[in-house]
């Protein structure tokens, strides 16, 4: 199958189930997270689609950055149901999450405070929202205060956490085998002798073979978040999916 209509076909299994939740339908953290990735993939291939469609090799550049993102997702994911070694780690994990991701919300409003951009009113509404029994921020910063969660790791991290793991399965394997993909991608991020090398004179043949692995390791996460919001006949159909794109 060809990229465009993998992605098509991700679409199709995702649309259903999108038009009938919404994010707030599930608990924090853990399905409301399955849910929220699942989002995130269908907003990334509904831009892929777009791009790839209209000339893989002219927007070569924003498939690149959206193909890292889909990445991230993936790496982020594996290392939640792959690395938790029980179910009280994995919840540890999920919250370390979204500490990590509120945490540097708090640490750019200080940085603004000081240099007098935020007001007393914007420190005064984040701190409101930890005190608020009814807001999500007070239930993740209280987790993270009485379990004493450290941050969330970095990708690089969990590579490295995944080859000393030694773990022999698919989600494994393409975990590590995304780093050099990802790691490529990032060039497209910042500015570099890498970025200025890398983002030129990119062949078709090898924007496909890249996007092609991207949209493999994308069916494994689908599946993963599918199997977790318990949409078993979903599940069944992307594994069908991936049998195919792995096959070819």
């Amino acid at each position: 199958m060809y990229p465009d209509e993998i992605i098509k076909r991700i679409l199709e299994i995702i649309n259903p189930i999108m038009n009938k939740h919404k994010s707030k339908d599930f608990a924090f953290p853990s399905v409301f997270t399955f849910f929220h990735v699942l989002e995130r993939i269908k907003f990334n291939l509904e831009s892929l689609d777009l791009l790839v469609s209209s000339d893989i090799i002219k927007y070569e550049h924003g498939i690149g950055l959206i193909c890292r993102n889909l990445l991230s997702d993936f790496i982020t994911i594996g290392f939640i149901v792959k690395l938790s070694k029980d179910e009280d780690e994995y919840y540890v994990n999920l919250y370390r999450l979204y500490y990590t991701d509120l945490s540097k919300a708090e640490s750019f409003l200080n940085i603004y405070l000081k240099a007098g951009i935020a007001s007393e009113e914007d420190k005064k509404t984040f701190q409101d929202k930890k005190n608020n029994p009814e807001e999500i921020y007070k239930l993740i910063f209280d987790y993270a205060a009485e379990y004493n969660i450290r941050k969330f790791p970095s990708n690089s991290s969990i590579i490295e956490l995944f080859i000393q793991s030694k773990l022999n399965d698919q989600w494994a394997t393409e975990v590590i085998n995304s780093y050099d993909i990802w790691t490529f991608y990032s060039k497209y991020e910042h500015i570099g002798w890498s970025s200025y090398n890398f983002t030129r004179n990119t062949e078709k043949t090898i924007a496909l073979q890249r996007l092609r692995s991207v949209l493999k390791k994308t069916t494994l996460l689908l599946s993963t978040c599918l199997d977790k919001l318990g949409e078993s006949e979903f599940v069944i159909e992307t594994n069908e999916l991936a049998e195919i794109i792995y096959k070819a």
